[in-house]
């Protein structure tokens, strides 16, 4: 799963999977702004928005967790080859993406089971998009600076 850039480096997938996770994240919270504008009856517990929009919502939501899953099947195995003690960047990371599962498990169970916390619901994916932003702005600089080492090495093998 490893998607190869320009410079013929391998892009890693949990890399590719992260600006999926942050698109997808921006998608579905900025619909759900736009969704939570249209009136709700709540006698019938039914908003006036457009049904294609809730249920792209919806589908957005459930692509969200479903890159979610993706990358902690992928990362956590990692966990184990780490040293004893993990360095900050890891440690925040971690803390992070477990924000994001908690947060995630909250708002499905809300909608689930729990509807009269349903106003609680632009707050959680405003909370679930801003780990998911931080999660990126703290992964994202190292990719990218091994990645313009790994570039230099190459012009330098080659002669350039």
């Amino acid at each position: 799963m490893n998607a190869v850039l320009g410079t013929g480096v391998a892009m890693p997938g949990t890399v590719t999977l992260g600006l999926i996770f942050v698109a997808l994240g921006f998608a579905a919270t900025f619909l759900m702004y736009r969704l939570w504008g249209y009136p709700f009856d709540k006698t019938t517990g039914a908003s006036a928005a457009p049904r294609w929009a809730m249920w792209l919502h919806r589908g957005l939501g459930y692509a969200f967790v479903g890159c979610y899953v993706a990358m902690m099947w992928e990362m956590v195995p990692r966990l184990g080859s780490y040293q004893v003690e993990l360095p900050t960047r890891t440690v925040i990371h971690l803390l992070l993406g477990v924000t994001v599962g908690f947060l995630l498990i909250v708002k499905i169970a809300i909608m689930r089971f729990f509807r009269h916390f349903e106003e609680w619901m632009p707050y959680l994916g405003t909370a679930i998009l801003l780990c998911t932003v931080l999660l990126m702005a703290l992964s994202l600089p190292p990719f990218l600076r091994e990645h313009a080492l790994a570039q230099v090495q190459q012009f330098r093998q080659a002669g350039l």
